[in-house]
């Protein structure tokens, strides 16, 4: 889907004609872009657009343990998670071909990410988020209606994969940002769950970010905590690199 398009402009008489012959697919799509684009508004997705790179400094909490970890994302495809330990790192990249990771407690080498988990590191690297590159990537987006999410009305966005995933977003429809995702995809054949909860959001240049994100899989909670931002700092190519 194409990031912001133009609705033509009709004529009440004209709209009233045509209205009735609009086929329901016709319909989603205009009902999908109308709140694509009032989430882009919402996000400041134009000043997005004028933004290189991004570096998040935070922390994660998971099983008791805190840990620090900084997220470096370069347009258009290229990220980096570091999550730092007393004595080294654990580090996931995509370096716009390959997904690699280091976890010194599996190996002491880098080693390759592949099947689901590198498609989902592919879609965390897209620096304009997939919402707004889903026809790219072969993916559909439907309107799947309003709920409440935590007594918030909620319009529900639904993105569907040719693997046969699919991912509810849930944008509060008072600010239109997006304050939870529920992820259904299959892994080794079997179904699997994610959720995750985004608050705390925050102005920094002219884009809203949410600076609080609390994920679940049923059997594992995360949240991440980021604590500054940094805009347009100078990324090389290499750190997203294996060699790095």
């Amino acid at each position: 889907m194409s990031i912001i398009t133009r609705l033509l402009s009709l004529t009440i008489l004209v709209f009233f004609m045509l209205a009735p012959l609009q086929s329901h697919a016709q319909r989603n799509n205009i009902e999908v872009q109308t709140i694509l684009d009032k989430h882009a508004a919402a996000i400041g997705f134009s000043k997005r657009k004028e933004v290189s790179s991004l570096i998040s400094f935070g922390s994660i909490e998971q099983l008791g343990n805190t840990l620090k970890v900084t997220i470096l994302q370069k347009r258009p495809n290229k990220y980096r998670l570091d999550i730092h330990l007393d004595d080294g790192r654990i580090t996931q990249a995509f370096d716009g071909r390959t997904g690699w990771n280091l976890n010194p407690y599996l190996s002491p080498d880098t080693s390759n990410i592949e099947g689901m988990e590198l498609r989902q590191l592919i879609e965390s690297a897209i620096f304009d988020g997939v919402l707004f590159n889903a026809n790219e990537m072969n993916y559909t987006l439907e309107y799947g209606g309003e709920d409440q999410i935590a007594s918030t009305p909620s319009h529900i966005l639904i993105l569907k994969k040719p693997s046969g995933d699919r991912m509810k977003f849930f944008i509060d429809k008072a600010d239109y940002l997006i304050k939870r995702t529920e992820a259904n995809i299959f892994l080794q054949g079997f179904p699997y769950e994610s959720n995750s909860v985004f608050s705390d959001f925050r102005e920094i240049e002219g884009m809203v970010l949410p600076f609080r994100i609390e994920n679940n899989n049923g059997q594992l909670s995360t949240q991440i905590i980021v604590d500054t931002v940094r805009v347009n700092e100078k990324l090389e190519d290499g750190l997203f690199s294996r060699s790095k």
